[in-house]
């Protein structure tokens, strides 16, 4: 079996409070509370197996709190998480342009477009019909996440780690 070692780039952008902490959290450490001291680049490493290699990854999470910061920081992402809080229409808005801004960029890039505040869905501002013309205007999947479901967690942690190793094994 072939080892293979690799870095991968997964930046998270939203709006300040949508949410993008807590799922950093939950997909590094497997827990909804954030720490008060993360650093802005945190890390963790797995061994994902894909056709006879087994793959190394070093994950290196990148929390982006603005759009000036996004249009920077998200080239050279293998992975970008556009959040998105269920109870602000403003946080899908800032998603729509930044989605329209990473549309451009390199099409190897896996792009996911994840509603949070899923516990919260009665204050909530839009919901799966926005969510789903979103998804169809970008060519991109959505996940719908609440803090009390690691289900939902899992799957969309799996997809992440599923389409980049596709990418990875293409190469």
């Amino acid at each position: 079996m072939e080892n293979s070692r690799v870095t991968w780039k997964i930046s998270v952008t939203g709006l300040n409070g949508s949410g993008k902490s807590t799922l950093i959290s939950r997909l590094v450490y497997n827990t909804n509370t954030v720490s008060s001291q993360l650093r802005p680049i945190q890390r963790k490493i797995v061994t994902l197996d894909a056709r006879n290699r087994r793959i190394t990854a070093e994950l290196l999470f990148l929390e982006i709190n603005s759009e000036q910061e996004s249009e920077k920081l998200l080239t050279g992402s293998n992975c970008i998480l556009v959040v998105a809080d269920l109870t602000s229409i403003r946080s899908l808005d800032y998603a729509e342009n930044v989605l329209k801004f990473i549309s451009a960029l390199n099409n190897k890039t896996v792009r996911v477009l994840v509603a949070t505040k899923l516990d919260r869905r009665y204050e909530a501002q839009f919901w799966q019909d926005e969510l789903e013309r979103v998804s169809k205007d970008y060519a991109i999947p959505y996940f719908i996440l609440s803090n009390n479901s690691r289900d939902d967690w899992e799957k969309l942690y799996g997809y992440v780690t599923d389409k980049m190793i596709e990418v990875f094994v293409k190469k």
